[in-house]
């Protein structure tokens, strides 16, 4: 292996963490269950939590994760291992 290709393979992160919304389930959707979880670019997932103030008053609560990767409840498992392999492998291969 050449010197430079040898610093792209070490350059490569060895952990990375990708997430994928799952679409609310039959049960959920016949309970008219909220979906509290939203995608907000390609990093950022975002779960809406309800909570009451001291006086009783509801309010929204957002708490922000950031990932490698993140993708809403229309990619699916092929498209995600699809996306996340490619983009490993063209690096790998410094392209």
């Amino acid at each position: 292996m050449y010197l430079n290709e040898l610093q792209q393979v070490k350059d490569v992160p060895k952990i990375r963490v990708i997430v994928r919304k799952r679409p609310l389930n039959s049960k959920e959707l016949k309970k008219n269950d909220i979906d509290t979880i939203e995608i907000r670019s390609g990093q950022t997932v975002v779960v809406k939590e309800l909570k009451n103030k001291v006086d009783l008053t509801k309010y929204i609560e957002e708490h922000h994760f950031t990932f490698d990767n993140s993708y809403d409840e229309n990619s699916t498992n092929e498209m995600v291992i699809q996306i996340s392999l490619s983009r490993y492998t063209l690096k790998l291969l410094g392209l």
